[in-house]
């Protein structure tokens, strides 16, 4: 079972890259050219919030079954 210390974890250590990842979304959203949703240091970052997000929805599926 996932533990309130294992979501803080989790928080902490995934929390600045999942809003570097939705800061992209704006920009793309707010018609922004793609090549500046992010700069070339955010792109690994944005990577990041996005594998972050991935594993969030997959505990999610898994624990709705």
């Amino acid at each position: 079972m996932i533990s309130a210390d294992d979501i803080d974890a989790f928080r902490e250590m995934n929390m600045p890259a999942i809003k570097t990842a939705v800061k992209f979304v704006e920009r793309a959203e707010r018609g922004l050219p793609s090549d500046r949703w992010a700069s070339q240091d955010e792109h690994e970052i944005v990577a990041r919030g996005i594998k972050a997000l991935l594993v969030l929805v997959e505990i999610q599926n898994m624990l709705n079954g």
